[in-house]
């Protein structure tokens, strides 16, 4: 199993999530903090835990999927955050299903394998 350790939350369909541009940046600022924690055991102490920071994609199937993917977009740009449109060729190559029609990139995520973070933090 992978672990998603995020900057930013998983459900931008949250009815406020736009609005509520304050909690999010308050949110933003603790979830960097806790990557910059997990990323000095990576980086300083050798703790091998198959970091990858690949980002997400959030993905839509449905035309209201691309409507939460269009909102979600705004907060992002309220919030100075990075992202990119991803069309249907590119998300169903990545996915190897023709399900998604639209995605949206955010590179603030980093995957890493818990269990083997969590014995290898142990044991440096």
């Amino acid at each position: 199993c992978m672990g998603f350790v995020i900057d930013l939350a998983h459900n931008p369909r949250k009815r406020d999530f736009v609005e509520d541009i304050r909690g999010n940046k308050e949110e933003l600022y603790v979830n960097l903090e806790g990557i910059a924690y997990i990323r000095a055991a990576v980086e300083e102490h050798g703790v091998d835990c198959d970091w990858d920071p690949q980002g997400k994609y959030h993905s839509a199937a449905t035309s209201h999927g691309v409507a939460d993917l269009h909102r979600f977009s705004e907060a992002l740009d309220k919030l100075g955050q990075k992202y990119s449109w991803v069309e249907a060729p590119e998300i169903q190559s990545i996915t190897g299903s023709k399900h998604y029609v639209k995605a949206l990139h955010h590179p603030g995520t980093i995957l890493v394998q818990p269990a083997k973070y969590l014995k290898n933090a142990v044991n440096s």
